[in-house]
């Protein structure tokens, strides 16, 4: 029952999803938010219309691809343009699954290649300016990305750097409590109070990418699955620990889609512990339902994060996110009802 939710609420966001996009750029001057359209355009690939997704990858080729591997809207700020990596892969990856072979240029995937650092870790920003939470979550996607370009030794060092960031934090409570060392290559745990600069996230506070540790999650599910001996079940049931304790804030949060995916593949990779991540992947998809509208949209939200925070989410990228999330989901529980048969 759950399963065949996730697939319905999926397919209505991808739709709502597809018809925002084509209006967009059926105009003669786009607005700002069809750049946030890039997840929308992954989930049209992924279970949309066969003949709209094919337009709207035509519309982001003439529209957004600036060099081979790379797409930017023309008059995006700088900084939004220097963090184009999840963009990019998203389009690639949607490219990938249509059978775009003029988009998968050996440019292109140089260019996506080039956003992992020697650590292992997938950055769209230098690495020793970023914020814990967010280099979790863009390196739980490269690492997915390659795993599915067939890059497994790319997709090991993500892994294992998502390892190191879990189990480098010296507070019990489950906090990301690091920094990252340019000069020795490596994360160093920190104390906030002799180091300030530290990445700091408290479970206890809600951010607006909290529920983007659901990727980690998929990503270390996927690859337990992929490699069942290489050692990845220890950091998925850290994760796993990780996102219990933050259930709280993790479910006053509106768009958990990527959550949703996360523990229902988690669910799967982890069979014993299936029963202990229902409740919370019940919550989630509760949440989900309480902030769908009737058009099958997503209600834009920044989760009160401040005038600090410079940059909220619009309905259409929340809308995107969680069609993709919800589709992972649906086909995480279809397998494991396969599996259990």
């Amino acid at each position: 029952m759950l399963g065949c939710w996730c697939a319905q609420a999926a397919r209505r966001a991808t739709s709502w999803a597809e018809s925002a996009l084509l209006a967009e750029a059926e105009r003669a001057q786009p607005s700002p938010a069809l750049g946030d359209g890039y997840a929308g355009v992954l989930a049209s690939v992924t279970q949309g219309d066969f003949q709209t997704s094919a337009r709207l990858l035509d519309y982001a080729v003439r529209r957004w691809m600036v060099s081979p591997g790379e797409f930017h809207l023309l008059d995006e700020p700088e900084r939004q343009r220097q963090r184009s990596f999840v963009r990019s892969a998203c389009l690639l990856l949607a490219a990938s699954r249509a059978g775009r072979a003029d988009l998968l240029s050996r440019e292109a995937i140089e260019r996506l290649l080039s956003y992992q650092h020697r650590s292992g870790g997938f950055f769209d920003m230098d690495p020793g300016q970023g914020h814990g939470l967010v280099e979790a979550f863009t390196t739980a996607w490269g690492g997915r990305v390659a795993l599915r370009f067939s890059w497994h030794e790319r997709a090991r060092q993500a892994a294992q750097l998502l390892a190191e960031m879990l189990y480098m934090q010296p507070d019990p409570e489950g906090r990301f409590y690091f920094t990252y060392d340019s000069t020795s290559s490596a994360l160093l745990t920190r104390w906030r109070d002799r180091e300030p600069q530290a990445r700091y996230l408290d479970f206890s506070q809600t951010a607006g990418e909290t529920h983007q540790l659901g990727m980690a999650l998929a990503f270390l599910a996927e690859l337990h699955l992929a490699d069942a001996s290489g050692g990845w079940l220890r950091p998925l049931l850290g994760y796993i620990g990780v996102i219990q304790r933050w259930n709280a804030s993790l479910m006053s949060l509106p768009a958990l889609g990527v959550l949703a995916e996360g523990l229902a593949l988690a669910g799967w990779a982890v069979p014993a512990s299936r029963e202990e991540l229902w409740p919370s992947l019940v919550s989630a998809s509760r949440g989900i339902a309480a902030t769908q509208t009737g058009t099958g949209s997503f209600a834009a939200w920044n989760c009160g994060l401040g005038a600090d925070y410079d940059r909220g989410f619009s309905a259409m990228e929340t809308t995107g996110w969680t069609a993709l999330g919800l589709s992972g989901a649906a086909q995480a529980l279809q397998a494991s009802l396969s599996v259990r048969a």
